[in-house]
């Protein structure tokens, strides 16, 4: 199993009291926050990324641009 079929298997619960989002998705709402401007939030979820699938390249780079 590649990284990214394992990445689709993980679900993440946001806080935002909706139904846990896969990986890519929360992933997806991660970046148009950072490119938003909503820099706490980004921050939020690329850490619940990492924290569901430590591997996720992007999210770690992501964060530590922020």
């Amino acid at each position: 199993m590649t990284g990214n079929e394992m990445h689709n298997l993980i679900t993440i619960d946001v806080g935002d009291g909706s139904s846990p989002l896969p990986v890519a998705a929360a992933f997806d709402s991660a970046c148009a926050c950072h490119r938003t401007g909503n820099l706490q939030q980004a921050h939020a979820l690329y850490r619940k990324i990492i924290s569901a699938a430590p591997d996720h390249a992007e999210a770690c780079h992501l964060l530590g641009l922020i």
